[in-house]
């Protein structure tokens, strides 16, 4: 494990977490459609950007 502190996430990183978020919801906020999700969406980059403290925790992982 690697704890890694953020000061400005890079664009790959932000579509990354995108990412994370979205598949996240798809799989526990069964209540949403897809066009809730979409529209929240919308609005995951910014959040992540506005962030002034961004700590992430890295796992990793070896493949046998």
């Amino acid at each position: 494990m690697e704890l890694l502190e953020i000061s400005a996430p890079t664009p790959d990183l932000v579509s990354e977490f995108a990412h994370v978020w979205r598949q996240s919801v798809v799989e526990t906020h069964h209540f949403l459609t897809e066009k809730d999700i979409d529209h929240i969406a919308k609005f995951v980059s910014q959040a992540i950007v506005a962030v002034e403290h961004l700590v992430i925790l890295k796992i990793l992982t070896t493949k046998f």
